[in-house]
């Protein structure tokens, strides 16, 4: 007997009959959170280590300790990704958990570089040595798990088709202050990312959402060619940076910035001038318009070029 109450309407789906899009939106909308598993890879015969997020992830066994990921090819062509191709190649990889202050780093990597590019070059991390693999960490996250391929499980094939990957963790790597006394992880202090749908995210222990938009196919130029003056600002964050590095070229400075934007010239009133656009960048960087930081931070280099000159 059921308790009386209205009953609220149910949509029956069948999944395959769905537009691949949709379906997919759909499993990873109601299948959450995701955590999100940021891999480091190299080829057996490259030097580029390739790092990239998934958020099909998840622990399967602690004895021995398992976890798995599962690349899928591209969804627009079927391709290989790159992580796949090297773990086939050499068995090895680390897993990184994505700390609530790198999303953007996160979000620059999931875009689809050329093999021989870098994502850790273009998001301006760290590679230190591991312990037990041969392939690097990435030094600003703070919990690394060396893996060792103990299976891959082809699902599918064509576009999106899933391949899971089992890895046995042969080293952990926490940072200290998020251990408890037993050196258990203490909940208290974890801040991860983890994925919804679209584009949100969320952070463990926080409340509300976050977004990081990224099309696969259009490729951030990377931190790495951000212009010096800006790359190497006291006041933006490494998140900032990756932020910006977003934008598929260097925006051209628009010559009438004074006019368009009229704080400029409270900013610039300012004993730091530089500082004050570079901060007022880095806010409209957290109210979402990247196009107008862009035009501040140019605007604020030209001030600096002006300054040197005089």
């Amino acid at each position: 007997m059921g308790s009386g109450r209205s009953q609220r309407a149910m949509r029956a789906i069948a999944p395959m009959d769905l537009p691949l899009r949709i379906r997919h939106q759909i499993m990873i909308g109601l299948v959450v959170p995701r955590p999100i598993a940021w891999v480091t890879t190299r080829g057996a015969q490259s030097e580029t280590v390739n790092l990239a997020p998934f958020s099909f992830f998840m622990a399967f066994s602690s004895n021995p300790p398992i976890i798995g990921i599962a690349p899928a090819y591209r969804g627009r062509d079927g391709t290989t990704k790159d992580t796949l191709r090297n773990i086939r190649e050499t068995g090895e990889w680390v897993t990184h958990l994505v700390p609530e202050t790198l999303g953007w780093a996160c979000a620059l990597t999931s875009l689809s570089y050329p093999q021989d590019v870098s994502e850790v070059e273009k998001a301006g991390l760290t590679l230190i040595p591991s312990d037990v693999v041969q392939v690097p960490r990435v030094a600003e996250s703070p919990v690394h798990l060396e893996c060792r391929s103990r299976g891959i499980f082809q699902l599918s094939f064509g576009r999106a088709g899933g391949n899971l990957v089992f890895g046995e963790v042969v080293r952990i790597h926490v940072r200290e202050d998020l251990l408890d006394e037993e050196g258990i992880p203490d909940i208290q202090k974890i801040r991860f990312l983890y994925r919804l749908n679209r584009a949100w995210y969320g952070v463990t222990g926080r409340e509300g959402y976050r977004s990081y938009p990224a099309k696969e196919t259009e490729l951030g130029i990377g931190v790495d060619r951000l212009p010096a003056p800006i790359r190497q600002s006291p006041y933006l964050t490494h998140d900032d940076l990756c932020n910006l590095a977003m934008v598929t070229r260097l925006p051209d400075p628009d010559p009438n910035a004074e006019e368009r934007y009229p704080e400029i010239q409270a900013l610039t009133a300012n004993p730091d001038p530089v500082g004050a656009l570079h901060r007022y960048a880095r806010d409209l960087l957290r109210w979402g318009e990247r196009e107008k930081a862009w035009q501040i931070l140019l605007y604020s280099m030209r001030l600096q070029s002006r300054s040197e000159q005089s």
